[in-house]
């Protein structure tokens, strides 16, 4: 994960479709928490941003790709 100051803007990770963002107040493990959302376009078109959870709640982004993966799933099914 980045240690670059990221001012609280989202940053991509290395999931397609997963994104981060520092907390400006949370800390976990005497760093800014980490925030991770996820986007995807439903069926009609419009872009949705979901936040998923915090690094210091057990999230990383590669669960937060699996559940970006769950959710599209159940678009199409």
């Amino acid at each position: 994960m980045s240690e670059k100051s990221t001012n609280g803007k989202m940053i991509s990770t290395k999931h397609m479709g997963v994104y981060q963002r520092a907390g400006e107040i949370k800390r976990f493990d005497g760093k800014p928490d980490l925030c991770f959302y996820i986007t995807y376009k439903t069926p009609n078109g419009k872009k949705v941003w979901e936040k998923i959870g915090w690094r210091s709640e057990k999230m990383t982004a590669g669960l937060a790709a699996e559940i970006r993966a769950e959710r599209m799933q159940q678009l199409r099914l």
